[in-house]
């Protein structure tokens, strides 16, 4: 008897794992926690080995036939479908851990830019600052020979000043 839809949807958990077969090897595993999955039993090399499709409703009944059809002609070709599931799977990572590993460059690339614009960027400050400093002490310098120079200025006014009194005095 084929499985159809509304059976597998109204299919419940046991206490038992149970299996609810379609024909040619495709069947659904329904465990006591209550998933439904999609399996196919099928011998390759004299060994009795187990595929997997997924998860139903995620999997659908006509995925599920579609995924066995295909296994099936894998099978006629003789190619094992559940080794060419693992290499496509280990393929698929292989260009994950690529994009991953240009994902990384390209961050790392983007700090380093980072960084270098954050020393550039303290770098001018630093330089900036410098030539505030230069700019203030020519400033100060300049400051302090007017200062001087008014000093004494006033120095000599005061003595001449005095002068002048000490001479009214002597006189």
């Amino acid at each position: 008897m084929s499985l159809t839809d509304t059976f597998i949807r109204n299919v419940k958990p046991a206490s038992s794992p149970r299996k609810y077969f379609d024909g040619e090897g495709l069947f659904l595993y329904v465990p006591p926690n209550g998933s439904k999955l999609w399996r196919m039993s099928y011998r390759f090399d004299g060994k009795t080995k187990l595929l997997s499709f997924g998860k139903y409703p995620t999997v659908g009944l006509r995925d599920a036939r579609a995924r066995k059809e295909e296994a099936k002609v894998m099978l006629d070709k003789g190619i094992d479908p559940s080794e060419q599931k693992k290499k496509k799977q280990e393929e698929r990572e292989a260009r994950w851990a690529e994009l991953d590993k240009r994902d990384a460059d390209k961050a790392a690339a983007k700090e380093a830019k980072r960084l270098e614009k954050e020393r550039k960027r303290k770098r001018k400050a630093l330089e900036d600052a410098a030539r505030q400093a230069e700019k203030d002490a020519a400033a100060l310098e300049k400051f302090r020979l007017k200062y001087e120079k008014k000093k004494a200025k006033e120095d000599a006014k005061a003595a001449r000043k005095a002068e002048r009194q000490a001479s009214r005095q002597q006189k």
